[in-house]
């Protein structure tokens, strides 16, 4: 029965799955550019423990990005990103959609 947690489960974490793709793929005779993309499932609860329907709680994102290396292994990452739900914290709403854009500068030294 969905909802119910049985005392051998209460210790034990959901059980769950995912994945992520990754690309990322450098530009130019130096390499200084390279574009990536990546895209992440997640399902927190594979046994509906939480939920009464099957998959009303998964996540996905989606990453583009460009990137510019500055000198060495430093580098520049401008990138897009957009998370959705599936779940319902609401019975009439949905989890709100997120989408932002981000600037890195990564430094390694």
């Amino acid at each position: 029965m969905p909802g119910v947690v049985s005392p051998d489960e209460i210790f034990k974490g959901f059980s769950q799955n995912g994945y992520s793709l990754y690309a990322d793929v450098k530009l130019g005779e130096k390499k200084k550019w390279g574009t990536l993309a990546r895209f992440d499932y997640y399902n927190p609860d594979t046994k509906n423990i939480l939920k009464k329907k099957n998959h009303q709680d998964i996540q996905k994102r989606l990453i583009l990005g460009v990137s510019y290396r500055l000198v060495m292994n430093n580098m520049i990452l401008i990138d897009w990103q957009k998370l959705s739900h599936t779940a319902y914290f609401r019975p009439d709403a949905k989890i709100p959609n997120e989408e932002r854009w981000q600037a890195t500068l990564q430094i390694k030294f």
